[in-house]
């Protein structure tokens, strides 16, 4: 189904062009040999010698490693661009797309002004956290003051005595029990 399709959109489909390639490409190197075998001046034996090991040097060139992957990259691009998704709705079957009536259009209408409202909502939203995260900003220098004077009160209680404060609340306890 699918070269079904390339076909009758392109006129081919990609192994058709990776097929020709190929074809074309040794079709090169056989021309490319014989112009080679012409130049030669040697014997007729011998060239009917180099006549003979043609196709096997055209063979170990199509086998190469490096040609081989120039052949297959060359074959996965003609995968990807000479291929008709199927999403694609090709000009045949352009009536068998969907016929929208008032009914769909309405439905669609509604959606979208649904959408829209929630645009807005949306936006209106996105302004509102804007201005509170610009409050919080202005915030954190008073916040950052606090902070440091709770850690400079922790610091100051790390170094107090606890046990003279309590002597201390006593002995005012007990004087002000007796001035009483």
């Amino acid at each position: 189904m699918e070269n079904e399709r390339e076909i009758e959109h392109f006129g081919f489909s990609a192994e058709h062009i990776s097929i020709e390639r190929k074809y074309f490409i040794k079709k090169i190197l056989n021309l490319a040999l014989d112009h080679v075998c012409s130049k030669i001046v040697c014997s007729p034996e011998t060239s009917a010698i180099l006549a003979q090991q043609k196709d096997d040097i055209v063979r170990n060139i199509m086998e190469d490693k490096s040609i081989s992957r120039a052949i297959a990259t060359a074959e996965k691009m003609d995968k990807k661009y000479f291929a008709v998704p199927d999403h694609v709705l090709l000009p045949p079957y352009f009536d068998h797309a969907k016929q929208y009536e008032d009914k769909d259009e309405k439905e669609i209408d509604d959606q979208i002004e649904s959408h829209r409202k929630k645009f807005l909502e949306n936006s209106m939203m996105l302004a509102s956290l804007k201005i509170e995260n610009g409050q919080y900003k202005s915030l954190a220098p008073f916040i950052e003051d606090e902070l440091k004077v709770h850690r400079q009160l922790e610091d100051s209680f790390k170094c107090l005595n606890m046990k003279e404060i309590y002597e201390l609340v006593d002995k005012t306890m007990s004087l002000s029990n007796k001035g009483n």
